[in-house]
C-alpha cells in the first residue's frame, strides 16, 4: 500500500487557523473604524457640550460612535434633528471599509502555502 502525504498540509491548516484567531479578535480594528468615524462628527455647536462628549468605544465585538450622555442628554435629539452622526457615518464608509478589507487581507496573507 502506498500513503501520500501532502508536504505543507499542517502549516496550511495552521494557517488557516491563525486567520480564523485573527478574526475572532476584531478590538484594534474595530477602534480603528471608531475613530474613523469619529473624525468626521461634527455636532452642532452652540456651547461646546455636545461636542465634548462625543466618543468611540470598541471591543472584539464592534465598536460604536456616541454623542451625549449625563453631561448633555439632548445628543440624541440634536442628531435626530440635524443627522450628524448618520453624515458621519456616510463620509466614513469607504475608509471603514478599508480598515476591514486592509484587516483581512493581513490575515490572509499570513497564511503559508495558500
Amino acid at each position: 500500500m502506498t500513503t501520500l502525504t501532502p508536504e505543507g498540509l499542517d502549516a496550511l491548516l495552521d494557517g488557516f487557523q491563525d486567520a480564523v484567531d485573527g478574526f475572532e479578535d476584531l478590538e484594534a480594528v474595530n477602534l480603528q473604524a471608531a475613530d474613523e468615524v469619529l473624525g468626521y462628527v461634527q455636532p452642532p455647536v452652540l456651547t461646546g457640550r455636545l461636542a465634548s462628549t462625543v466618543r468611540a468605544e470598541a471591543d472584539a465585538l464592534g465598536y460604536r460612535v456616541v454623542a451625549g450622555g449625563p453631561e448633555a442628554p439632548y445628543g440624541p435629539i440634536v442628531n435626530a434633528r440635524t443627522g450628524f452622526m448618520d453624515t458621519a457615518a456616510e463620509r466614513s464608509e469607504q475608509a471603514v471599509v478599508e480598515h476591514y478589507t486592509d484587516h483581512t487581507q493581513q490575515l490572509l496573507d499570513q497564511i503559508q502555502g495558500a
